[in-house]
């Protein structure tokens, strides 16, 4: 009788999270109440309250396991990177690096695309709205720790044009689920897109170059 119980709690929050995913997709945050919540999963309102605090944490609990994923994996590649060797470290060995970690990124996305979308155009009025500074942030950050262990190779990029550089090189990551591509077109893109930012960057680089 124990393990019945455990067995019917564990399938509420389940089917919760799945009704609340399906209707956090199609509505977003803002258009969704837990009164509707509950009759689609057909249970009271009061029944959502035994697994989640509010509705914002029934949120959180749908969109925080891919979304605390992804930027856990990103916050990982660039500590992979930067803990490289110096020799391993130069603007030329870091394409291949950046290539392989944006093909890591795009097949996380597109492993939970309901998710990612349900972030990028529901998340309103959530903390959740805010989701890519957290990229924009670690990217301008190891861009500058990058800077200081090049030895000033970036200093003609000053701190604006930095910041828009940096969201749009992370907005560019989810751009392809957002527009509808497949996972291989997808690849393809961020593929490109990463080949234009490395070489923009560089151009950069070059003597005579100031922002």
């Amino acid at each position: 009788m124990v393990q019945a119980s455990v067995d019917t709690f564990e399938t509420t929050r389940a089917r919760l999270l799945s009704v609340a995913r399906d209707a956090f997709l199609r509505n977003g945050f803002l258009g969704v109440s837990l009164r509707s919540i509950a009759a689609l999963a057909q249970v009271t309102t009061g029944a959502i309250y035994g697994h989640f605090s509010s509705k914002e944490d029934l949120f959180d609990h749908v969109v925080a396991p891919s979304g605390d994923g992804l930027f856990s994996l990103y916050q990982a590649l660039i500590d992979e990177f930067l803990a490289f060797p110096p020799e391993m470290r130069s603007f030329d060995a870091m394409l291949d690096f950046e290539l392989e970690a944006r093909t890591r990124i795009v097949d996380f996305i597109y492993d939970h695309p309901e998710d990612f979308l349900i972030i990028a155009r529901g998340s309103a009025g959530t903390r959740w709205e805010g989701y890519l500074d957290r990229f924009v942030e670690a990217e301008k950050s190891s861009t500058v720790e990058y800077e200081a262990t090049a030895g000033g190779q970036l200093e003609g990029i000053d701190g604006m044009l930095l910041e828009v550089l940096a969201r749009y090189l992370v907005q560019g990551l989810f751009e392809p689920l957002l527009r509808g591509l497949c996972r291989e077109d997808a690849q393809a893109f961020a593929r490109r897109f990463g080949l234009f930012f490395h070489h923009g960057f560089q151009a950069l680089m070059e003597p005579g170059q100031t922002a």
